[in-house]
């Protein structure tokens, strides 16, 4: 139920939920999660740990470590240390839902090795 368009580059460990809608040639940095309903302009960079919140319209670069929302997406915190692994965080709900994905896909005896998965968790 997303719409991800030509060229994009989507890091490690991210998560996209439903409606959201990824223009072109935009980069998504690692461990960063997009939410629902949220639009991203063309050619934008986002960075590595963000989180995009429910509806917004993303129209210029987000850097590391930052949760925005709005319309235009607008920062409203920064993390003070985007953390390396979601697994450092095992508090956080993306790391969370990681752990039940990856039980998930071993449980399963699924390999997933050269595949891009896109679900919503």
């Amino acid at each position: 139920l997303a719409s991800i368009a030509h060229n994009v580059d989507i890091g490690e460990d991210c998560l996209i939920m439903a409606n959201a809608s990824i223009a072109g040639s935009v980069t998504i940095g690692p461990r960063s999660r997009i939410c629902l309903a949220t639009s991203i302009r063309d050619g934008i960079k986002i960075g590595a740990g963000c989180v995009i919140g429910m509806n917004a319209c993303v129209t210029s670069d987000i850097p590391d470590g930052v949760t925005a929302y709005g319309n235009p997406a607008k920062a409203i915190s920064r993390s003070k240390k985007p953390t390396s692994k979601p697994d450092d965080s095992p508090n956080t709900d993306s790391a969370r839902t990681l752990r039940l994905i990856r039980e998930t896909v071993k449980r399963l005896q699924l390999d997933l090795t050269g595949f891009t998965v896109i679900t919503e968790a």
